[in-house]
């Protein structure tokens, strides 16, 4: 159940793009060492995505 609330609210009220929360989430927890495939796996979103964001 909290994994679906953290999910919930780190994307956008449609649910296909990550809202601020989310990539400060998708960041924050790259710099703390959590593998790229697994944040991808936890928030339901490709590993490009995480990919992108962690690279800006």
């Amino acid at each position: 159940m909290l994994l679906a609330e953290l999910r919930r609210h780190a994307k956008n009220d449609s649910g296909t793009r990550l809202n601020e929360f989310g990539r400060s989430l998708v960041t924050a927890a790259s710099a703390a060492g959590i593998k790229q495939g697994f944040i991808a796996s936890l928030l339901e979103i490709t590993p490009g995505a995480v990919s992108r964001q962690v690279n800006r």
